[in-house]
């Protein structure tokens, strides 16, 4: 990873954690049934 990326990474991972998370929930909720 370059300096730039893991400066910018902790601000993104506050709003992406979210989103991810929803995504992340949406498609394991399929595979689990």
């Amino acid at each position: 990873m370059r300096k730039g990326e893991k400066i910018a990474i902790p601000h993104v991972k506050a709003q992406d954690r979210k989103m991810l998370q929803a995504k992340s929930l949406m498609m394991m909720e399929p595979m689990k049934k």
